[in-house]
């Protein structure tokens, strides 16, 4: 009876997933040899199929997908992100010297901007000067 059972799984018309050529052999063959077997797994791993495109979340670069939630272009962009992004001391420090330096740099301007107002404010009492004496 076994018998039977498996020469019935043998006449079933099935195609190969990768080639599309006729299967022959056990009932839950999906592939026809053992290279379309490893082409079909590969894809992936070659970038040979793809997922369509995307952008990545910390350059901005564009990113072929080969993974559904691939979200970054790299390896090196993955962890800049991660490491801005991280919960605890280290993100807290992270973001909180990101608002120190822009601080900084906003109070630098200012201090320049000062400086220019004092500058313009001395040459035109200068030019009043010189002109009332003339």
């Amino acid at each position: 009876m076994a018998d039977t059972n498996h020469q019935i799984g043998k006449n079933k018309p099935r195609k190969c997933l990768q080639c599309g050529k006729h299967i022959r052999g056990r009932e839950t063959k999906k592939f026809c040899s053992v290279a379309c077997r490893s082409r079909h797994h590969n894809w992936r791993k070659w970038g040979i199929a793809t997922l369509g495109f995307g952008q990545c979340e910390q350059c901005g670069k564009p990113v072929r997908k080969v993974r559904r939630r691939q979200r970054f272009c790299s390896s090196i962009c993955r962890a800049r992100w991660a490491k801005h992004k991280q919960p605890g001391y280290v993100g807290l420090l992270m973001r909180i010297l990101t608002d120190v330096e822009a601080s900084k740099v906003v109070q630098n301007i200012n201090t320049k901007f000062a400086e220019i107002e004092r500058k313009v404010q001395e040459v035109e009492t200068w030019i009043k000067a010189q002109s009332s004496t003339k």
